[in-house]
């Protein structure tokens, strides 16, 4: 599940009960003040298997982008994003198996060839002012893999 802290004012934290009850001790100032939490500040967090929550928070951040409008910087002009080590599978909950994330002749890091569970992808994508424009994937080439 998703879940949020905020702090209202220093020392003043809102968060749900049994969040705050999970957070023993000096826990909860600890993170914020590792994280540098300031009056104002909101933390987003969750807890479950990964490929929820990311797209949970994926979710969440395109609502909030819609909501609020465009947010890129007004001092920039350009912005471009290269995103590198995709997971080289998921898996599949209702089938019970993993499966391939671009397609199963995708390569994986050559360093993650004894966990293939947790295995990078050589693939990769170019972002643009927030909107993908290509993207590509190194292909399986040697026979051993």
């Amino acid at each position: 599940g998703l879940s949020f802290a905020r702090l209202v004012a220093v020392g003043t934290l809102e968060v749900a009960k049994p969040i705050l009850e999970a957070l023993e001790g000096d826990r909860a100032n600890k993170i914020m003040e590792h994280i540098r939490m300031e009056p104002g500040d909101l933390l987003l967090f969750g807890a479950g298997p990964t490929r929820s929550i990311q797209t949970a928070l994926g979710r969440l951040r395109c609502f909030i982008a819609n909501t609020l409008g465009e947010m890129v910087d007004s001092d920039v002009q350009h912005t471009a994003l290269w995103i590198t080590d995709f997971p080289l599978m998921e898996w599949n909950e209702e089938q019970e198996r993993y499966e391939s994330v671009h397609h199963p002749f995708t390569a994986p890091h050559a360093s993650d060839l004894s966990n293939l569970q947790n295995a990078r992808a050589r693939a990769y994508d170019i972002v643009y002012n927030g909107v993908e424009i290509g993207g590509g994937s190194l292909r399986i080439y040697q026979r051993e893999v």
